[in-house]
């Protein structure tokens, strides 16, 4: 009987159930690219007999090592991009189509390659593959002919595919991946551990399985080296190793017990039924180096237990295991300086799981491990949050603390925004050895949460001009904030733990669940170590703040794991196309004597600008990410059909703005069009409806064009943000001299005339309006300042400039000054679209007046970047009185009609 779920986890079971029609398409099919060579495996029953030898490991990895490390078990990605998700079937080991499945003792499988080179399709002993799903297109091949009937893949099959697959190519025998136990998607496994901490060694299985459980036998097969199936009739158990969360699925464990057969399996399988087809296929993971080499040898079977239990040779001192990376995370500035202030302070080596990551992030993991300083797995598990706690978590540190059960001294666990900092000592090492040494019944110390509040203004600390500088570079928030709550928070509560191993038996997030037999969890005193949890926290009483800067005692050590080590990968995407961002020294060159150098003191703010314009062009165009050059397949769909003109008119609208487009529209159409040669107007559809599309296709007179959500971040389609804005601007200023950006609500006088206009953007690089309601400081939150490596308080004298009217001239100092960082903004999380950002939307011009009250998104970063530059000269970038206005809320109908109003 089924077990009794909530109404999501119900759904995924009803969607996840048998294919209806046995001869429905289900090869398996798994897609690498090889250069520019696509190679498709797919399986298909052709025998009565014995299962067939599983296949040897396959050389694709995401990251081919180019150094002397070694390479990262994931799958290559020339283009350097992560945008397509491919939609593999599910990888299992042994398993043909579904008909072949229901004779599981009768099948025999066989691999067939099918080549797909560029366009062309090599056949070789079949007619043709089915279908593959790359992103939101799907290419399709010809089944064969006996199959057409059955062409359409059933639903449940597709569900199934969405929940496992990677982003890029299938994996090899040798990498963990998460694989299906069973055709109902009740439970599923990642990676097997040899686990021999207690009397009777065990292969221990990590996975995830529904809650309830719906069964608790499951079937282990071991593997020789040579594929040789040795005992393929082991009864093991699966159980929950946490059940505290309302989701659907909860970590567990398979506890495979070993047989005088084999002590040391190379692989084991996990089955359901006792006789049923090998569908999962796991490496045996031994986290003693020497039992992985004793695998090569012949004789792998006839070791005792006592020939196991060898002296531990460290390979690590301290390792930090941090959860799945999920949602195409980039923030690779964060994840670079907690690698680089973890190091600092005792780390030597991390272990990252992969779900969906951005370029910049990637860049960054794979230099780390190029340099053997970190280990990169593959989390191609895709369920929602009500199906599954934060992406698996729990299971995510079960496999770091039994992958590094011999090799690591120590393990700790936490997010990239925790950070954990010894007091009595300067490095976490000795602190460590000292405590487990005078607690030797302790297996873990839980380290208590204090919160840094990332609001607050940052704090330059008193250090070396060196150092200064290095930190007004980096940007590092944790040098940089020092404020934090006076409340430290209880062990148990957001604490996080440092672990022997060992001693562990089943880990958690803030604390250790289950400690081997004789063993106990021991909390730090806060004075000798704090668990440093730097966030946006909003705003805190002066009488429950403290400053605590111990961590500027490092900032030597950080400066020189950031620049020698991390900066190369995490700021590397700064220079992701060098091509295309010309030298920042060769800008500041050319540019500087055209920005002011008189600066306007403000004693109230312990920053200020610098006097000098090459330090202000410089602190500028180092906020350049390069994210827009590494997203060129987005800018390519975008601006593919457009031609060159003088003037490009660009507006953009979603349903909310239909019906002020059209206002829009009849003004350029009356006002301004008449009076221009050598133009075009485009219309960038964010969200119209069938039928509005089609009258604004018909009656604007106007290029519609789709905004390529599907090839950009996801928080690009949260409207609100206007990430898009930057983006289509950017995108545009090459196909013209000027782009001419207007929201639905701008209106052109009809009297004033237009050439003097272009001829002031001409000399001036661009025309913008100006807020006089509104001040930056207030209307623009904290993270924004941070990203530009500046203070709120700057900020206090300048309104607002406000991005709903503007020209822009192509020209060098346009493109690469003010929109490349405007467009780096857009891309990062930290500077426009920021985290919990609808509680930032309420900018009322009413009392009290409130530094960092609301957000202005694409506005806020716009006025940032041209006020920094040009200081109080800023005037000059703006349009002269009468030749527009904004008249938000005038709206027509007239597409509906087709008639243009008088």
């Amino acid at each position: 009987m089924p077990g009794k779920g909530n109404t999501m986890c119900s759904t995924i079971r009803h969607w996840t159930g048998k294919a209806r029609h046995p001869r429905t398409l289900f090869f398996g099919v798994l897609l690498f690219s090889v250069s520019s060579t696509t190679v498709l495996y797919f399986r298909t029953s052709t025998e009565k007999g014995t299962i067939s030898a599983p296949p040897k490991p396959s050389t694709a990895r995401l990251f081919q090592s180019q150094g002397k490390g070694n390479s990262i078990p994931l799958a290559a990605d020339p283009k350097n991009e992560i945008q397509d998700k491919y939609v593999h079937s599910n990888p299992d080991r042994n398993h043909g189509n579904v008909e072949m499945m229901e004779r599981p003792k009768q099948a025999v499988l066989k691999e067939q390659v099918l080549i797909k080179s560029n366009s062309n399709v090599t056949k070789t002993s079949v007619e043709s593959v089915g279908q593959s799903h790359q992103g939101d297109s799907k290419e399709k091949y010809a089944l064969p002919k006996d199959n057409q009937a059955n062409k359409a893949v059933d639903s449940s099959s597709k569900t199934r595919d969405r929940i496992l697959y990677w982003d890029d190519d299938p994996f090899d025998d040798v990498t963990p991946h998460w694989q299906r136990l069973d055709d109902n998607s009740d439970a599923f496994v990642y990676a097997a551990h040899y686990d021999d901490i207690e009397s009777v060694p065990v292969i221990r299985v990590v996975g995830l399985a529904r809650k309830p459980l719906q069964y608790r036998e499951v079937w282990c097969a071991f593997h020789r080296s040579n594929g040789e199936v040795v005992d393929s009739h082991v009864l093991g158990k699966l159980y929950h190793f946490r059940w505290r969360n309302c989701s659907c699925y909860v970590g567990a464990f398979v506890v495979c017990p070993l047989t005088h057969k084999i002590l040391r399996p190379y692989a084991v399988s996990v089955n359901k039924e006792e006789h049923s087809v090998n569908r999962t296929y796991l490496k045996v993971h031994y986290s003693r180096e020497q039992d992985s080499a004793a695998l090569q040898s012949k004789n792998t079977s006839g070791e005792t237990s006592d020939n196991l239990k060898k002296r531990d040779s460290y390979k690590w001192n301290i390792t930090r295991c941090f959860p799945a990376f999920q949602n195409r995370y980039n923030e690779f500035q964060r994840a670079a300086e907690m690698v680089a202030a973890s190091r600092a302070l005792g780390v030597d080596h991390f272990v990252f799981y992969v779900e969906s990551i951005g370029p910049g992030l990637k860049k960054m993991l794979q230099v780390l491990s190029e340099d053997n300083l970190a280990e990169v797995y593959p989390w191609n598990l895709h369920l929602s949050a009500k199906e599954v706690h934060y992406q698996a978590q729990f299971s995510a540190i079960q496999d770091c603390l039994y992958r590094h059960l011999h090799s690591s001294r120590y393990l700790q666990f936490g997010d990239v925004d925790e950070l954990i900092v010894p007091k009595s000592h300067d490095q976490l090492l000795p602190f460590l050895d000292e405590h487990f040494a005078k607690n030797p019944s302790c297996g873990a110390f839980l380290f208590r949460n204090a919160f840094f509040n990332m609001n607050f203004p940052p704090k330059f600390p008193p250090t070396d001009e060196i150092s200064a500088s290095f930190l007004r570079g980096h940007r590092m928030p944790m040098l940089l904030h020092t404020t934090r709550h006076k409340y430290i928070h209880r062990a148990g509560d957001r604490s996080k733990p440092i672990v022997d191993p060992r001693k562990v038996s089943v880990g958690s997030v803030h604390i250790v669940e289950k400690l081997r037999k004789g063993f106990h969890s021991c909390n730090v005193d806060p004075e000798k170590g704090l668990l440093h949890h730097y966030r946006y926290a909003g705003n805190i009483p002066e009488n429950n703040r403290t400053e605590d800067e111990r961590l500027w005692r490092h900032v030597d050590v950080i400066e020189k794991f950031a620049d020698l080590k991390i900066a190369p990968a995490g700021y590397a995407a700064r220079q992701t196309s060098q091509s295309t961002q010309p030298d920042t020294e060769k800008l500041v060159n050319l540019y500087a004597h055209r920005l002011p150098s008189y600066v306007c003191i403000n004693h109230t703010c312990p920053a200020s600008f610098s006097p000098k314009p090459e330090v202000r062009l410089r602190q500028i165009l180092a906020t350049r990410t390069g994210q827009y050059h590494s997203h060129s397949s987005a800018v390519t769909s975008f601006i593919k059909n457009i031609a060159s003109y003088k003037y490009i008119f660009v507006s953009a609208a979603s349903t909310s703005h239909y019906t002020e487009m059209q206002g829009l529209v009849l003004n350029l159409v009356r006002n301004v069009f008449p009076r221009v040669k050598n133009y075009t107007f485009i219309l960038v559809d964010l969200g119209l409806g069938p039928k509005q599309r089609n009258l604004t296709e018909k009656y604007c007179r106007c290029m519609v064009l789709d905004f390529p959500f599907h090839l950009l971040p996801q928080f690009f389609k949260e409207l609100k943000c206007a990430t898009w804005k930057p983006f289509v601007i950017r995108s545009l200023i090459d196909k013209a001299e000027f782009v001419i950006w207007m929201d639905t609500s701008v209106r052109w006088s009809a009297v004033s005339p237009l050439d003097p206009v272009f001829q002031r953007a001409k000399e001036r690089g661009l025309q913008l309006r100006e807020v006089n309601s509104g001040v930056i400081s207030v209307r623009t939150t904290a993270s924004t300042f941070d990203f530009y490596g500046d203070m709120t308080c700057q900020y206090t004298r300048f309104s607002e400039i406000e991005s709903g009217a503007g020209i822009y001239h192509n020209e060098e100092f346009v493109r690469e000054v003010i929109l490349d960082p405007w467009v780096s903004c857009a891309f990062d999380t930290r500077c426009m679209c920021v985290e919990k950002y609808r509680k930032l939307l309420g900018c009322s011009a009413s009392p009290p007046r409130r530094d960092n009250r609301c957000h202005r998104f694409d506005q806020s970063s716009l006025g940032i970047i041209v006020s920094k530059l040009f200081l109080h000269q800023r005037g000059k970038l703006i349009f002269q009185a009468g030749s527009h206005k904004v008249a938000r809320g005038h709206t027509f109908n007239w597409f509906k009609t087709g008639t243009m109003p008088p």
